[in-house]
């Protein structure tokens, strides 16, 4: 037992050298050579949850709203031939078939357009007021993983917001983290490959804490996702997060000494009876 707690504080021990190295002396980590994203594109398909063609904007309105919408007068045509279309325009084209409940639905239809396209303006500038605003318009609902869709899907988003709001310690946002990183499969990857496909989607914030948090919850997944491993899910997060470390080291520009194997191995040897240095050094020339 006292063995066990003296690994346990070498694993903390190692994961604040980790928060303190890449909060200090190295710059914020771009990634860009692990490759993951790029730092401020929006969604394409890369993303680990993306269809080679992303639906119109209307697609993330909220249910019941849609459903309204699609299901009189096939508005849902008339609106993804012209959104530009007035009120009065509609009227004319649809002269003799409106009634009081046809037209409610299609000005309630272009208030969520409009009202989805400010939520992703507030969003790529304050991502979690952005995700607080679309909720609070109907524009989106927590259930049936429709914050998730969001995220993985609709066009404009900035993967920078995307990585600060999955990063934040905010509670909704841990819970859209969590829901976040549950929808990717993980499985019959690799460690390193796993992570830069969960990584695709969005850019790591240079938050230390922020980073730890994301690493945390890729490392529950992966864990999830690959039941028979040895590793144990703070194992794989010390690896994640020297992973991380180890790519910032190897490719930024402005890091003079390069960390050798020897000296990522060394870093790794906490977890060295469930993770086997083969593995070690397999990630390491993978990475750099």
């Amino acid at each position: 037992e006292d063995q066990s707690d003296s690994e346990d504080d070498h694993a903390h021990h190692h994961i604040d050298l980790v928060h303190h190295r890449i909060a200090s002396e190295q710059p914020s980590p771009t990634l860009s050579s692990f490759p993951i994203a790029d730092s401020e594109a929006s969604n394409t398909a890369r993303s680990p949850h993306l269809s080679p063609q992303s639906p119109p904007v209307n697609h993330y309105l909220s249910h019941r709203v849609q459903y309204r919408v699609t299901n009189v007068l096939d508005m849902e045509t008339w609106l993804n031939r012209d959104e530009t279309k007035t009120l009065d325009k509609w009227r004319l084209e649809n002269r003799g078939q409106l009634n009081k409940q046809t037209v409610e639905s299609h000005e309630e239809h272009l208030r969520l357009v409009s009202e989805m396209s400010k939520g992703i303006e507030l969003f790529n500038q304050k991502p979690l007021k952005g995700i607080y605003y679309l909720l609070e318009k109907g524009c989106l609902q927590m259930e049936n993983g429709g914050v998730v869709k969001f995220l993985s899907q609709a066009e404009g988003l900035s993967k920078s917001a995307i990585g600060q709001l999955l990063g934040s310690g905010d509670p909704l946002a841990a819970k859209i983290r969590e829901e976040y990183t549950k929808s990717i499969d993980l499985s019959s990857m690799l460690f390193d490959d796993a992570l830069r496909y969960f990584l695709s989607g969005f850019t790591l914030p240079g938050e230390a804490q922020m980073i730890d948090r994301i690493m945390e919850s890729f490392s529950k997944q992966y864990h999830v996702c690959h039941p028979d491993s040895q590793a144990s899910t703070d194992s794989l997060h010390i690896l994640a997060y020297s992973c991380i470390m180890l790519n910032t080291d190897a490719h930024h520009p402005q890091i003079k000494r390069r960390m050798t194997k020897k000296d990522f191995a060394k870093n790794l040897n906490c977890i060295s009876k469930e993770v086997p240095i083969k593995d070690v050094h397999a990630i390491y020339d993978r990475i750099t």
